[in-house]
C-alpha cells in the first residue's frame, strides 16, 4: 500500500522469494502505527499524540520541516540499500491486499493510501 508508488509494506530484496504465508505472518505480528501511538484503548485519534509524523515517501521534505520547526539546521539524509525491485503490487495477491487493508486500516485512512496496480 502506498501513494505515489511508494511501498508501505513489502517483501524485502533479500526475501524476494518470501512465501505469502510467511509474509502474512510477519504482517500479522507487526504493530500498526496507530496501535504504537495509542496511549489509551478508548482513544479516538492516536495520531493526535505526536506533533509531527514523517512519511517515508516524503522523508527528506518532512525531515527538513521538522528540523526547521525545532530550530536546527537540517542535514542531507543518506540513502542506503537502494535496489531495483518490481512494483510493490507484484508482491500481493487479492487475499494479502485485503489482509493489509484490514490490518492497517487506520494508517491507510489517515494518510490517504491506496493500493496501486501496475
Amino acid at each position: 500500500m502506498g501513494s505515489n508508488g511508494v511501498v508501505l509494506f513489502h517483501a524485502h530484496a533479500k526475501s524476494r522469494n518470501l512465501e505469502p504465508e510467511k509474509f502474512r505472518g510477519i504482517i500479522s505480528k507487526a504493530v500498526s502505527v496507530a496501535d504504537y501511538l495509542r496511549l489509551d484503548n478508548g482513544e479516538e485519534d492516536p495520531f493526535a499524540n505526536v506533533d509531527y509524523i514523517m512519511r517515508f515517501e516524503n522523508l527528506a521534505d518532512d525531515f527538513r520541516a521538522v528540523c526547521t520547526a525545532i530550530g536546527i539546521s537540517p542535514s542531507t539524509l543518506p540513502q542506503y540499500n537502494r535496489s531495483n525491485r518490481e512494483h510493490y503490487s507484484k508482491y500481493y495477491d487479492d487475499e494479502l491486499r485485503e489482509f493489509v487493508r484490514t490490518r492497517f486500516a487506520a494508517e491507510i485512512e489517515r494518510f490517504n493510501y491506496a493500493f496501486e496496480e501496475q
